[in-house]
């Protein structure tokens, strides 16, 4: 399942948002700098998803994305043991996008998602996924995964 929301806050919020590059995980209520956009955005999401048990998520920012095929994943699990454990869902949220050519979210079913400012796209656990390269503009995405359990974060995303 692939849901596309937008135009989910007004301009002056995404103005607040501190999209500084690391990714960091976060208890359920824990407050931090982007936990009132966090908390928003997955709200939405429990719209479409089973949030009931969620303990945590992490979260962080991406400029250019990620170019290889890859399922979003506890990684530190998956590098400690090669299992894969899937969040409840993986959230995508662009605050920021201007004259950008490329950059497009596509999944392995050919689904293209074209960035645009104030997009917020969710979808299932254990979709392929990348991000075809930019050729010129800007791109911010936001990236939440939830969790129903406390992760690591993985070191090689500090």
């Amino acid at each position: 399942m692939i849901i596309i929301v937008d135009k989910v806050f007004y301009p002056t919020t995404l103005e607040t948002i501190n999209n500084k590059n690391n990714h960091t995980y976060f208890k359920k209520e824990e407050e931090h700098d982007n936990g009132v956009v966090a908390r928003r955005l997955m709200s939405t999401a429990a719209n479409y998803f089973n949030f009931e048990n969620q303990v945590g998520y992490d979260i962080w920012f991406h400029r250019n994305g990620m170019p290889d095929w890859h399922q979003d994943r506890d990684e530190q699990t998956f590098f400690n043991t090669g299992q894969s454990h899937f969040p409840i869902c993986s959230i995508v949220f662009y605050p920021h996008v201007k004259e950008l050519v490329g950059g497009e979210l596509i999944f392995k079913n050919n689904m293209r998602i074209t960035p645009v400012s104030n997009r917020l796209v969710m979808f299932g656990p254990g979709l392929e996924h990348k991000v075809t390269p930019i050729q010129s503009g800007e791109r911010v995405s936001m990236n939440i995964n939830s969790w129903n359990y406390d992760i690591e974060v993985a070191t090689e995303f500090n």
